[in-house]
């Protein structure tokens, strides 16, 4: 095995246990009562799960291209949490479809991942989940409960 496969290989393994992360906390945040059972089977699962995502990737052709930039969405993120857990009781006549439109002119892969990454974050909150992404102008289309947070003005930038 050549030094770039073996290279290529321990980042496709890094990639699928950082998918696995967020999947093993949604399964064992769904269980009722936790055991070491559930934990073993939701640690299988998610590892599985992270491994599938590296593996659509790669049959898509995707690359990701991260921007550090982006670690600033996470700040806002606690907040549009709360508030929208607050909000989720008694939602506003059932919520309404709003267009964030995203930065445009960044390469392919950087759009994509810009609008992949900020689709994930923003359905994180209870008040908004992302219900399209079209290509052209890049936009996440939102299912929303409230007007706009913080995180989706951060997102947009």
């Amino acid at each position: 095995m050549s030094g770039g496969r073996r290279t290529s290989a321990a980042l496709e393994a890094l990639e699928a246990l950082v998918w696995s992360v967020p999947l093993a906390g949604c399964w064992l945040g769904s269980v009722p009562s936790w055991s070491p059972e559930e934990g073993l089977a939701g640690a299988v699962a998610a590892l599985v799960g992270g491994w599938c995502a590296v593996l659509a990737r790669r049959a898509y052709g995707a690359v990701w291209r991260v921007d550090r930039q982006w670690l600033r969405w996470l700040r806002p993120l606690p907040a549009a949490l709360l508030a929208d857990l607050a909000r989720v009781p008694r939602p506003p006549s059932g919520g309404r479809r709003r267009t964030l439109r995203l930065p445009e002119g960044e390469p392919s892969e950087v759009g994509v991942t810009r609008q992949g990454l900020a689709g994930l974050l923003l359905s994180v909150t209870p008040g908004s989940y992302p219900v399209d992404m079209p290509d052209e102008p890049p936009a996440l289309v939102l299912h929303v409960l409230g007007p706009p947070s913080r995180l989706e003005r951060e997102v947009s930038r």
